[in-house]
């Protein structure tokens, strides 16, 4: 577990917050789990119009006193579920201007205004929206919560793939130009047969690890006769199975999460890992990826696209490099190269293991 200590820069426990809060002008919390971070003098917040004109009106219907915020956000903590691992939180009826379909409060912003009182909001489309007390009232919250998710450091994450507790075997998939690009913006840079065959083939059956972007670039469905797990902060977590086609979905926003869960099912507890990205998930396994299966477009780089698709698309290439500094230090064993050429574009299908790995793969 992380260690609940006080991070004046990030993310800290609900129980530092009576004890800090006099530093504080603006405060974000993060309902899913009920920690906190601060903002300081460089973060503004300009009031619209309509919200001081609000406020004037019903100033006991909008504004807390210190003791008054503190005892409503404990409150809100222990009628959704304490200290459990994760909550989703919904609102029955919502404010004027609260615009999502779901009526989910992911985070609450508190700022401190004049005389000593605190306003509480929220942003919806980068619009400020006022929260009044009643929409933080618990007979108006619907909530969910999670118990066995929990958050785990990256220090213990580490430590759990170098005891074997984690699933020796991870692979990647991946298609690159020869300049490291992967991408341009959530889209592939092709589609063709030929990968996809590729993919499938190496996929099946096995667990894949992806972010949102590339769940998203799916239509948000997961990849049938494989376990499909998504790493991301902003979905809410959950857990779905189809027997039928022997598919499950599972969204946690830390990927040792999703280890934990995997461990204590029988099913999928032995089988592979693919990683199949965007760049930040490819990163993050990086140092544990020892089998790569890599397409590369080998007449296709970075001014080849520009003159292809103009420059417009330059702001959304997204790059993987560490793959290519692997290659150039030769810390990887080349294998399985196959070349083909549909509709005139020249692809090279390989497979590369590290060096220290090679034996156990053959």
């Amino acid at each position: 577990m992380i260690d609940a200590k006080y991070n004046p820069e990030g993310y800290s426990p609900l129980d530092y917050l009576s004890k800090h809060i006099s530093k504080y002008n603006h405060i974000i919390i993060d309902t899913r789990d009920f920690w906190y971070q601060p903002r300081f003098n460089n973060y503004s917040v300009t009031l619209t119009d309509h919200a001081i004109e609000t406020i004037e009106r019903e100033p006991d219907e909008y504004l807390y006193d210190t003791e008054e915020l503190l005892a409503t956000i404990i409150r809100l903590k222990r009628d959704t579920g304490g200290n459990c691992g994760w909550r989703y939180l919904q609102m029955k009826a919502k404010p004027r201007f609260f615009f999502d379909t779901e009526n989910w409060i992911k985070y609450i912003r508190i700022m401190r205004v004049s005389n000593g009182k605190w306003l509480v909001y929220n942003k919806h489309l980068k619009e400020f929206v006022l929260l009044p007390k009643w929409c933080l009232a618990t007979p108006n919250l619907i909530f969910e919560t999670h118990n066995k998710y929990h958050i785990m450091s990256t220090k213990n994450f580490r430590k759990l793939l170098a005891d074997n507790s984690f699933p020796r075997v991870v692979t990647a998939e991946i298609a690159m130009t020869y300049d490291g690009i992967i991408g341009i913006g959530s889209k592939l840079l092709y589609n063709i047969p030929q990968d996809m065959e590729r993919f499938v083939q190496n996929t099946t059956g096995k667990i894949v690890v992806m972010g949102r972007k590339t769940f998203e670039s799916m239509g948000c469905k997961p990849l049938k006769n494989r376990f499909n797990i998504v790493i991301s902060k902003s979905m809410y977590p959950e857990h779905k199975r189809d027997t039928e086609t022997n598919t499950e979905l599972f969204v946690c926003a830390n990927i040792a999460n999703a280890i934990n869960f995997i461990e204590g099912m029988s099913s999928w507890k032995d089988r592979q890992i693919c990683i199949i990205g965007g760049s930040q998930i490819y990163k993050m396994f990086e140092p544990y990826i020892n089998q790569w299966h890599v397409t590369i477009f080998e007449n296709e780089n970075e001014q080849t696209l520009l003159d292809r698709l103009g420059e417009d698309i330059r702001p959304d290439i997204v790059r993987f490099k560490p793959l290519l500094q692997l290659m150039n230090d030769n810390n990887l064993a080349i294998r399985n190269v196959d070349r083909m050429i549909p509709n005139n574009i020249r692809i090279c299908f390989a497979d590369l293991y590290r060096s220290e790995y090679e034996e156990d793969m053959c």
